[in-house]
């Protein structure tokens, strides 16, 4: 019986491994150490501060072998890379914001925290994955210099991202998130994979009339190995073991996800500042880490359809999705509606979120790339967002 390890030493894996493993590993070494003697001296602030580095690393662990079997998957569905990545991808990477949500209202009913994690990680996605995709290809050896955008990515999922965040921005200035309310961005959901749906049927007709007429189609290559741990363990890829990645990489990302709801609202007692603040910044940028991994992971494959219908694709579940679940499960265990009286800052954040978003679009929108320059421009149009948080924070 042949095993699905590969049959090198375990010294050779080590030595073989992806050199941001490596740097990952050492990174986690050193925030497990500064939290062990931050712990012994009462460092209150620095224990979690590194607790979310480490939370962070492990989430970007797990996300790697998930965006392989993804891709698999995707491949074996016949589905093309801009739906992958706005489904299989968008999904899986928003994980940590969908159980970030759910901890911050089941153990700490802090929804306004739930709100600008998925607000900020929203921004974040739309903004700084693109930038960092653009960058990414700029500085490698296949001779591009910009991440292309497909017209469809900015149309379809771009479009969809906005309505449901103004529905949102409604909730928010009401001050009020109702059951009623959550299902609406359930079904908006829901209607937005019908879209996808029908937009990937219509690439399986179009792929059988090109593999009739003999013609050759430029999809991405299928992974036949998932690498885990940077490429330590390789295992040979089939629909259990792809079921299995995905899966326990999912459960993973779930557990860690508690540890940054905890160092969230333990920094934000320890330095009497909003709980929001913290999260818009910190526990959205750190549960964000999965979709900048597949993102960056996709652009380098010339995948860019699905570099970025995954950062879109992520957004559109975070807001309707990871903020609909807590408020229904609000509803069954406390019973009544979320409010957020004591949270006067995250309605104005998420009216910004929707001018900032469709500036963003209009941006991509022009010649359909991205290179260093408009690279820059994104990472300032993050930058406005996270100044006008803190603005808002303190008045």
């Amino acid at each position: 019986m042949t095993s699905n390890l590969e049959p090198t030493s375990a010294f050779q894996r080590v030595r073989a491994s992806d050199p941001s493993f490596k740097i990952g590993a050492c990174l986690l070494a050193v925030s497990i150490a500064v939290m062990a003697l931050a712990n012994r001296n009462g460092w209150t602030v620095a224990y979690y501060a590194f607790m979310t580095i480490a939370a962070s690393i492990v989430i970007g662990f797990a996300c790697d072998p998930f965006a392989e079997a993804a891709q698999w998957l995707g491949r074996k569905l016949h589905v093309p890379g801009s739906i992958r990545g706005a489904t299989l991808d968008a999904v899986a990477s928003s994980m940590p914001e969908l159980f970030v949500g759910v901890f911050f209202v089941a153990e700490f009913q802090d929804f306004g925290a739930s709100v600008a994690t998925c607000a900020g990680s929203a921004m974040y996605n739309m903004v700084l994955i693109p930038a960092a995709c653009a960058i990414a290809i700029s500085l490698g050896a296949n001779g591009r210099s910009a991440l292309k955008v497909s017209r469809d990515v900015i149309v379809r999922d771009g479009i969809w991202f906005v309505v449901a965040e103004i529905f949102l921005v409604y909730c928010l200035f009401a001050k009020r998130v109702e059951v009623w309310s959550a299902i609406v961005l359930l079904v908006l959901y829901a209607s937005y994979l019908v879209h996808l749906w029908r937009h990937a049927s219509t690439h399986r007709r179009e792929k059988k009339r090109a593999v009739a007429a003999g013609d050759v189609l430029d999809d991405d290559d299928m992974p036949t190995h998932v690498r885990v741990l940077g490429g330590i363990l390789q295992l040979k890829l089939n629909w259990t073991t792809c079921i299995a990645v995905l899966l326990l990489s999912t459960a993973i990302v779930g557990s860690v996800s508690h540890s940054l709801v905890v160092a969230c609202e333990a920094v934000s007692e320890a330095l009497s500042v909003p709980s929001f603040l913290i999260a818009v910044i910190v526990v959205a940028a750190a549960s964000s880490v999965p979709d900048t991994l597949l993102s960056i992971g996709a652009a380098r494959r010339g995948d860019d359809s699905g570099a970025v219908s995954n950062a879109f694709g992520s957004n559109t579940f975070d807001v309707t999705v990871c903020l609909s679940i807590p408020v229904l499960i609000h509803a069954v265990q406390f019973g009544g509606e979320l409010t957020l009286e004591h949270d006067a800052g995250v309605a104005p954040l998420g009216l910004v979120l929707v001018a900032l978003s469709i500036l963003t679009l209009l941006i991509m929108r022009w010649r359909y790339s991205i290179g260093r320059g408009k690279a820059v421009v994104l990472f300032l149009i993050y930058l406005v967002f996270v100044v006008f948080a803190a603005f808002t924070a303190t008045v």
